[in-house]
């Protein structure tokens, strides 16, 4: 196996720790893959695989890495969102009070 791995590391450039051995046909390290592909995923995307792949191949460690990824990116674009309007709101209230002092 060690072999193969250090096989496909070098003809795909990546870093062997990277290889999941797995086996679809005979559910050999399902779980272990549904790990590593949750870990590397983007926050938005690691839910989807969570809840698409069989209950008995997500493990705990991935359901909660899983909810911790959809809770960060909702995090992240509620921020942004409300960046942007803050800033506006700064600015319309700035325009405002300009308008009112007397200069």
């Amino acid at each position: 196996m060690e072999i193969k791995i250090r096989d496909i590391s070098k003809r795909f450039k990546i870093d062997s720790q990277d290889i999941v051995p797995a086996s679809a046909s005979g559910a050999i390290n399902l779980v272990e893959l549904v790990n590593r592909i949750v870990e590397v995923l983007p926050n938005q995307k690691k839910f989807s695989i969570v809840r698409e792949a069989k209950h008995e191949n997500v493990s705990e460690e991935a359901s909660k890495n899983a909810e911790k990824g959809i809770i960060d990116h909702i995090k992240e674009v509620v921020g942004a969102v409300v960046e942007v309007i803050a800033e506006a709101v700064i600015k319309v209230i700035a325009e405002k009070i300009r308008s009112w002092w007397p200069w």
